[in-house]
């Protein structure tokens, strides 16, 4: 590789953790052949004696270094600038009523969010006093002394339903399915057919008109224990159908026969069944219709209504106290978000403080460190010129001129000035804003300790109406 393009390669700077950067003098004069150029001038005998000015070569060299004073000042004022923006964010001045506006606003939504709260608790009041009233009423009009049953599980009530029903169509099958000409499966089909008809006549007897037989009102006990008279007759009629259409079958008639049969057979002749499977099948029916009946009857309350006023009481209660709960969580999320953001701005306060020192420490540095580089950059300037005009005399006829025994002045990029007196920030400023916090906190308490003293007492006092 030639010399030249070495030279391309190596620095002019010198390698420093500091953000100005030394320059490296035997670099910068070989790369600008300042020994060779200054003998070729010197043997020409230029620049001539009585020459005042600095000639090209001086020039180039002087505008190199201006070059980088240039831009070290630049740099310099650019980031005292960013200094001073941090400085400008520090100071604290109006810091005290930008927090009591944080304070106020916080405890204005606050209180806003109490107001929507209050309206919809009052609401959902009125709803469970309009259904406690509602149930106390119910129970003067109806002479109705003892509260209202608890809900049973459904599941289970359920389940022996489906439990009876089984029961009751397996062995229906086994009889009927001797004489079916479907066989087995034939006689299942008809007795699931007559068990879901007799099963579901007894559920809603007991479900629907049973409950209105011990009714206040004597208009409804007795079409109460009509209708179930009514429905109860259905039943055994439902299963003495049953009984004579498997006699039939047994009798050899084929299933669409048997059921044109039973039907005139019923009518004829009820009791007369055939055998004692009928019989037993008969009674199994009833039996478990019976059931069915029970179930229905313990489905819900036996006084008619009484369930449901029960449960319109139960849902407003359910549907208060669950606001209660989700009106207590709310404001407790707005104080701690509150709270957080207050501990937030002290945290900020307490670190802008402490910044203070620091940035002025910074700024000074960066100053002292401008001053140094600047006066780096005027010796680097008189080294080079140094270097170029000894080249020049050692090889002169002439003397040289004047001005190569003058020392070069880098003129300009003047160190700036710091006062630091206008970000003394008093103390008295950090401690206002400070407190500023503290009564914004406070404010947003009291309010918080107001709206949960309402909350509760509206809870207490549904409490004590149940």
């Amino acid at each position: 590789m030639s010399k030249t393009v070495a030279q391309l390669f190596k620095s002019d700077f010198l390698s420093s953790p500091d953000e100005f950067l030394s320059l490296r003098i035997d670099n910068l004069a070989e790369k600008m052949d300042l020994e060779k150029r200054g003998r070729e001038n010197g043997q020409a005998d230029q620049p001539e004696q009585d020459h005042t000015a600095l000639d090209s070569v001086e020039g180039e060299i002087v505008t190199r270094m201006r070059d980088e004073a240039a831009r070290a000042h630049s740099r310099t004022i650019d980031q005292l600038a960013v200094f001073e923006e941090r400085l400008a964010s520090v100071d604290p001045s109006g810091a005290a009523a930008n927090m009591d506006s944080l304070g106020t606003q916080a405890e204005a939504n606050f209180r806003a969010r109490l107001v929507e709260w209050k309206g919809r608790l009052t609401d959902a009041r009125r709803d469970l006093t309009d259904a406690e009233t509602a149930l106390v009423e119910f129970k003067e009009a109806n002479e109705l002394r003892r509260p209202p049953q608890p809900k049973k599980p459904k599941h289970w009530l359920l389940a022996g339903l489906a439990v009876m029903a089984l029961v009751e169509v397996v062995p229906s099958a086994f009889m009927i399915a001797p004489g079916d000409e479907g066989g087995l499966l034939g006689g299942f089909a008809s007795a699931v057919i007559f068990t879901l008809l007799s099963m579901t006549l007894g559920f809603l007897t007991g479900l629907l008109s049973l409950p209105y037989t011990g009714h206040r009102k004597v208009a409804l006990r007795v079409v109460g224990w009509m209708v179930s008279a009514a429905l109860i007759c259905l039943v055994l009629g439902i299963n003495l159908s049953l009984a004579h259409f498997r006699a039939a079958v047994i009798a050899g008639a084929t299933s669409i026969e048997a059921a044109a049969q039973t039907l005139p057979s019923l009518i004829s002749d009820p009791f007369n069944l055939g055998d004692i499977n009928s019989v037993l099948m008969a009674g199994l029916g009833m039996l478990f219709a019976f059931g069915a009946l029970l179930e229905g009857r313990a489905w819900r309350d036996p006084y008619p209504g009484y369930e449901t006023a029960a449960e319109a009481r139960r849902r407003a209660a359910k549907n208060f106290h669950r606001m209660i709960e989700d009106s207590l969580a709310d404001l407790k999320d707005l104080e701690e978000e509150f709270i957080e953001k207050v501990n937030n701005e002290r945290s900020s306060l307490r670190d802008r403080r402490q910044q203070v020192p620091r940035i002025l420490e910074g700024r000074k540095r960066l100053v002292q460190r401008y001053a140094s580089f600047r006066a780096h950059v005027q010796e680097t300037g008189r080294a080079l010129l140094a270097i170029y005009r000894e080249a020049n005399r050692k090889v002169r006829k002439t003397p040289p001129p004047a001005h190569f025994s003058d020392s070069w002045i880098l003129d300009g990029f003047e160190v700036p000035a710091l006062d630091d007196s206008s970000y003394s920030f008093p103390d008295e400023d950090f401690r206002a804003a400070d407190e500023a916090l503290r009564a914004a906190t406070q404010k947003l308490q009291d309010a918080y300790s107001e709206g949960i003293a309402w909350i509760e007492k509206r809870a207490v006092e549904a409490g004590s109406a149940e």
